[in-house]
């Protein structure tokens, strides 16, 4: 007992000197306390300034979405609508500028001044390039315009996708011969030969139609395309596509046909087969002109290169269709050798793309799918994987330019029409966005003033913006109003036939796994069709560099190649009085941007050994092994075939376009990181305040 007294009192007295000496150190850095106080304080009210004003206000100039729609109310006109927009939720505050006239006296007068600086160029055109997106719609480029800006955290109405910057655009008419609703086909030979055709042909008049077993009559009606043209002028050639190349736009380059499905012998029917003068799309490419003779080809379709005694290296190890015993691959590797084309090569992957020295590859065959390449926010993106349609744009300039006559390249942005045939307008968007991207590559690296450049599209799609959506609402959800009859929400885009139109009734957008909050998100549609048919409405086309002027109004489809050949001085018009003018020599793009190495080696009697093609490249092996990584997915249905034979599956996850625009409710969430930049900044007062309390021999807590 006395000892435990004795104990206590000792703490005592210990607890007693060390708070005396702990108040002594406290009073001396006192002055540091304070500061780290105020520090504490200052901060504190600086966090709560700034979330007030990213909070939602009501009224004035933010842009609304309807509080009586979200409540379930309804209304029978957009006027009754109108005065309740003052209790409305904030989507997008635009500048308090914008509702003065001089803000937009001054745009305009700004965008006028840069108008009249433009001068048209007369002089002829050193090279050409000439990008199609496949269902680009104007509807489809004012939504992926908008969604561009969204993905950036902006309203979106305002922004440019970087071809809207060209300066001469044209409307264009695109009705086939015998369609007022017209194919990638017929519209591709318009563009690329000249000549309107028949629905589904390619590289043919219209004296032959669909299904035309008669291949005499379809080789007297073949039509020549521009690329031909360039070839034979010495200029160097090339296709860029993300479908199959021996699909229906990439084909019209260089294939004369009675049916754009006839892209392998597997797919013809025996009668036309057995007659000499008809080959399928895929022989055509490597063993007749201009297909021949591309310099550069690259896009997807392996399937059709070699039947089943081949093991396609990508996802699901499926054999290829031929049934002729030919391997094309090895065939067009032998056809260089034959013409001492020592400069060559096979890629199938992005690492193989990546490993080619440009300023030593003349020739280049890069098939990178077995069908159709991935959608690119689906894209295995590893090295292993398949390479952008901004990456192949890159390389192939940088093939073809070396050529000192010049080059004429066509670049395909095919997968826009593939997702709206699904009726998925958030992919068929992205892919717009993706093909902005390659044009923008494209702008990077030629001069305009001996670069024709112009970006068009085959033909429409039946997609429409509508429904009063105030500025700023996310492009890819609920529009302004709900449905009259159902008070139902419904989107903002919405499809005239398609596969979203299969639900009877119609099901709420807002909720559910196919809600609009899915990434894959199937748009509603007016008619229900298996896929998604085609629009007749005019498209447009975007252009730049050495007679761009001449595209000016509304034009037939078919006017388009002759401003190129017109340009160019090829075909008809290589004797028009441009032609004779001299061009000031330019340098060649040779710098290698992406580090390329040579190729590396395998050894071909193994690979021989496990059933899978043998394939060479001038500067040394290509392996044409399995790529790693690969993973199938595929879009909601489940079907990695769709009707037709498009193959919609991708390897990865998705990737690289980002997330959908958030709602007002989330909108702050997008500067969570500067809040945390602000609570560290928080910490070090406090931080501050330990220091002094452990310098005292005590925890401040």
């Amino acid at each position: 007992m006395q000892s435990t007294q004795r104990r206590t009192k000792r703490h005592k007295r210990r607890g007693a000197e060390i708070g005396r000496k702990t108040l002594v150190r406290v009073e001396a850095n006192s002055p540091r306390l304070h500061r780290a106080a105020l520090g504490c304080l200052a901060l504190l009210v600086l966090f709560t300034l700034l979330a007030d004003s990213l909070r939602p206000r009501p009224a004035g100039s933010w842009g609304v979405l309807q509080a009586a729609a979200a409540a379930g109310t309804s209304s029978t006109s957009a006027e009754t609508e109108a005065p309740q927009q003052q209790q409305e939720q904030v989507l997008f505050r635009h500048e308090d500028s914008e509702r003065t006239s001089e803000f937009w006296l001054r745009s305009g007068r700004q965008a006028l001044g840069q108008a009249l600086k433009v001068a048209p160029i007369t002089e002829r055109a050193k090279n050409g390039i000439i990008f199609i997106g496949d269902g680009m719609s104007l509807t489809t480029i004012t939504a992926a315009r908008i969604l561009s800006g969204q993905l950036l955290n902006k309203s979106g109405e305002g922004e440019q996708l970087s071809f809207e910057q060209l300066h001469n655009v044209a409307l264009v008419k695109t009705y086939n011969v015998d369609q007022q609703v017209p194919d990638s086909a017929a519209t591709a030979t318009a563009i690329l030969c000249g000549v309107k055709a028949n629905f589904y042909t390619l590289g043919l008049n219209a004296n032959v139609k669909l299904n035309d077993t008669n291949c005499a009559r379809v080789q007297r009606n073949q039509v020549d395309s521009i690329l031909r043209q360039a070839q034979a002028a010495g200029k160097s050639t090339g296709i860029v596509t993300n479908t199959r190349i021996t699909h229906a736009t990439p084909a019209a380059g260089y294939a004369h046909t009675a049916n754009r499905r006839w892209e392998c012998d597997a797919q013809m029917p025996r009668g036309v087969l057995e007659q000499a003068q008809c080959k399928d799309i895929a022989r055509q490419l490597v063993e007749d002109e201009p297909g021949s003779k591309l310099n550069v080809i690259m896009g997807g379709g392996r399937r059709c290169f070699f039947g089943a005694n081949f093991v396609d290296p990508g996802p699901g190890a499926q054999a290829g269709i031929r049934q002729d015993g030919r391997n094309l691959i090895e065939q067009w590797i032998g056809q260089r050798r034959a013409n001492n084309n020592h400069n060559y090569a096979f890629v199938n992957c992005t690492r193989d793309l990546r490993s080619i020295n440009v300023d030593k590859t003349d020739y280049l065959l890069g098939l990178f799918a077995y069908s159709h390449m991935s959608y690119e926010e689906l894209r295995d993106q590893s090295r292993d994987g398949e390479p952008s349609l901004a990456e192949m744009t890159e390389v192939a300039i940088k093939i073809l330019s070396k050529n000192p006559l010049g080059y004429l390249l066509l670049v395909e942005g095919g997968r826009i029409d593939h997702a709206h045939h699904e009726n998925v307008a958030g992919v068929a968007l992205r892919e717009t966005i993706a093909l902005s991207w390659a044009v923008q590559t494209a702008r990077n690296m030629v001069d305009p003033a001996d670069t024709l450049l112009g970006v068009t599209a085959d033909h429409a799609h039946a997609l429409t913006i509508n429904g009063l959506a105030p500025r700023g609402n996310p492009i890819l959800g609920l529009s302004y109003f709900k449905e009259h009859s159902t008070q139902l929400p419904y989107t903002t885009l919405i499809y005239g036939n398609g596969p979203g139109g299969a639900q009877r009734p119609r099901p709420d957008p807002s909720q559910g796994p196919n809600s609009t909050d899915s990434p894959y998100y199937v748009q509603h549609a007016a008619i229900h069709q298996e896929e998604a048919f085609h629009d007749g409405s005019d498209v447009a086309i975007f252009a730049s560099g050495p007679y761009a002027h001449l595209f000016q109004g509304v034009q037939e489809q078919s006017y388009i190649a002759h401003v190129y050949a017109y340009a160019l001085c090829i075909g008809d018009y290589a004797n028009q009085p441009h032609c004779k003018q001299q061009q000031a020599d330019r340098p060649p793009v040779t710098s290698n941007d992406l580090n390329l190495q040579q190729p590396g080696t395998f050894d071909s009697a193994q690979e021989a050994s496990q059933g899978r093609p043998t394939v060479l490249s001038g500067a040394g092996p290509v392996p044409f092994g399995r790529p790693a990584g690969f993973n199938v997915a595929t879009l909601p249905d489940g079907r990695g075939q769709q009707a037709g034979g498009r193959d919609r599956s991708a390897g990865g996850p998705p990737l690289s376009l980002g997330n959908f625009p958030k709602s007002a409710a989330c909108r702050s969430c997008d500067l969570m990181p500067i809040f945390g930049l602000l609570m560290l900044s928080l910490l070090w007062p406090l931080v501050q305040l330990c220091t002094v309390s452990r310098a005292n021999g005590r925890h401040l807590f």
